[in-house]
């Protein structure tokens, strides 16, 4: 028969062994890791020079006062609104067609200009250049679309039968 185990044997680790091996591990990942661990000290010391590391820190020390001022200022019945607002205007521009926003933006750019260069220009119209513009191409092209949004915002706003 085997004999009985009277006596285990604990393996004991020095405290000086334990630091070396976790100093071991810690040069092997930074030499591992160099490259990253360099960008990001350099992040650091950017963040530190331009004082947004003062300003965390403030925050840290200050989180309670901080927090409570952050709830009051989002529990105030305007904030509710502009948040309200916010998700309407995100709900209403991912309904939109985005060639379609496109051509608007790009004709209400070109308009824009037009009418800064008659301001530079100091043009003068008159009631008869008013309506010799009425056959110009662009500007009927420009009332065609001005037209249909006026007549699509009619339809959105008419009382259904």
């Amino acid at each position: 028969m085997a004999k009985a185990i009277t006596h285990i044997e604990k393996h004991r680790h020095d405290a000086s062994q334990e630091r070396a091996q976790t100093l071991d591990q810690l040069l092997n990942v930074v030499t591992e890791h160099k490259e990253a661990l360099l960008a990001a000290l350099d992040i650091l010391s950017e963040l530190h020079r331009a004082g947004v590391l003062d300003i965390l820190r403030g925050l840290l020390e200050n989180r309670h006062e901080v927090g409570a001022i952050a709830i009051n200022q989002f529990n105030r019945p305007d904030t509710h609104r502009m948040i309200k607002n916010a998700i309407g205007g995100v709900e209403f521009l991912s309904r939109l067609d985005p060639e379609e926003i496109q051509t608007v933006l790009k004709a209400t750019g070109n308009g824009i200009r037009r009418a800064n260069q008659a301001v530079q220009e100091n043009e003068r119209t008159g009631f008869w250049d008013l309506v010799k513009t009425i056959r110009d191409p662009d500007v009927r092209s420009s009332f065609s679309m001005l037209t249909g949004f006026v007549q699509g915002m009619g339809e959105a706003v008419r009382p259904k039968p």
